[in-house]
């Protein structure tokens, strides 16, 4: 009887030391295994004193509008080429200009008959004013005729015109000239074949961010690539959907394209008598931002902060940190 009042009190004894560990147990994972280390971890002081955050931007070439020219006709004899790659050039400027004697006759012809008909015509005009004897059946239908026939003769020279005009390459645009056909310096013409290539328009260069910078359309930057530097102007600034911006720049020197990889680095202003910690010092938690704070003992506690702009590989701490802690961060 007394051995099974024992087994009765051992078996309750196990049960309750396994309820306790259990709760114990869970209590301690609510927490970070962090705040009781006292080594493993890298310890750094708080740093105070004056930043200059830079906005670090990639710029990337837009493709500008590109018009080509080419002619339908056969049989052209180019007669010269009036423009060079790298041109600037004007709407309606000449760029290539072609002959074809087989349209040089037909204008000539065709001329030709106007004139001839509409000298016949007003000859028949004059003579109905002076003639009064009948003078409406005698020449009603011959003027009628010879109107149709001066029409007609305009028609056909306007005809031949517009065939001409087509084979004289004329810019459509304001623009540069960024390709010329090796045939056609060689004076050879293909219809349908791109004989010169304009591009309109200053070329763009854009660069998305986040960053909240004030970017004014005006400001001017410098931008650089491996080999030089260029000034930038902002001409525009976009609004995106994703809370972005994308700026858009163009060199104030209108003649640059530049095909390299282009950066720009802006000063955002200095920030005096700051607050700063590493990034790797800063956690996050529920929304949240904290440090760890190393105390005497050599354990670490947590507390929240505010930060402010994050500097190449510094966080501004506006609220929670004096400037005498030490923080620490895990490897």
């Amino acid at each position: 009887m007394n051995y099974r009042r024992y087994t009765i009190f051992i078996l309750i004894c196990a049960i309750l030391l396994t309820g306790c560990g259990n709760k114990a147990y869970k209590s301690i994972t609510d927490i970070s295994r962090i705040m009781y280390q006292k080594k493993e971890y890298q310890i750094t002081p708080v740093q105070t004193g004056d930043l200059e955050p830079i906005l670090k931007l990639k710029l990337a070439r837009q493709e500008t509008e590109k018009i080509s020219y080419s002619v339908d006709e056969s049989d052209l004899e180019m007669e010269e080429i009036l423009v060079s790659i790298g041109d600037h050039v004007s709407a309606g400027q000449m760029l290539i200009s072609f002959k074809s004697e087989e349209i040089k006759k037909n204008i000539e012809k065709y001329s030709g008959e106007v004139t001839k008909k509409q000298l016949l015509l007003d000859h028949y005009k004059r003579m109905y004013n002076v003639d009064y004897t009948d003078r409406d059946e005698k020449y009603a239908v011959i003027l009628e005729e010879l109107e149709d026939d001066v029409e007609l003769a305009k028609l056909y020279l306007a005809e031949e015109q517009a065939r001409f005009d087509k084979c004289q390459i004329k810019a459509e645009r304001d623009g540069i000239i960024s390709f010329i056909s090796k045939n056609i310096v060689s004076g050879i013409a293909e219809p349908g074949e791109t004989l010169v290539t304009q591009i309109c328009g200053q070329t763009r260069y854009t660069a998305n961010t986040k960053d909240s910078f004030a970017f004014n359309i005006g400001d001017v930057y410098e931008a650089q690539t491996v080999e030089a530097s260029y000034d930038m102007e902002v001409v525009d600034v976009i609004d995106e959907s994703d809370f972005s911006r994308t700026v858009v720049f163009v060199p104030l020197d209108d003649t640059v394209e530049i095909t390299e990889d282009i950066t720009m680095d802006i000063k955002k202003g200095k920030l005096s008598n700051c607050i700063y910690v590493p990034k790797l010092c800063v956690y996050s938690k529920n929304d949240k931002k904290f440090v760890y704070i190393v105390k005497e003992d050599g354990f670490l506690e947590g507390r929240f902060v505010e930060t402010g702009e994050e500097i190449d590989d510094w966080v501004v701490i506006k609220s929670g940190l004096d400037g005498t802690e030490e923080v620490a961060y895990t490897e």
